[in-house]
């Protein structure tokens, strides 16, 4: 769980600047990592490393309801229940409410 300063901070920065440009910073750190190495298939790489976080601070966002989830994501329910599947364990597909 994150304190309150860490979502205050999170907060600051989201309202400074767009996600975009906090993507954009984080790749011009990670090309300045690399020196003078040149990545390959970037962009499998990033989708691999971002989605399934992304997904799972969603799914905790909407309190596991899959609909909402997908709605958020933009994305099929069914779609997003094959992402569950294929990055976490089967008790987050399916699972039903109380």
């Amino acid at each position: 769980m994150m304190s309150t300063e860490e979502i205050a901070s999170i907060q600051q920065r989201s309202q400074a600047q767009g996600l975009g440009q906090q993507v954009s910073e984080v790749l011009d750190r990670y090309f300045a990592l690399l020196g003078n190495q040149q990545p390959d298939n970037l962009y499998q790489k990033l989708m691999a490393e971002i989605e399934k976080p992304m997904i799972e601070a969603i799914m905790r966002y909407v309190r596991g309801n899959q609909s909402k989830a997908a709605r958020v994501l933009g994305i099929s329910r069914g779609t997003l229940r094959k992402k569950l599947a294929e990055y976490f364990d089967t008790t987050h597909v399916g699972k039903q409410r109380d």
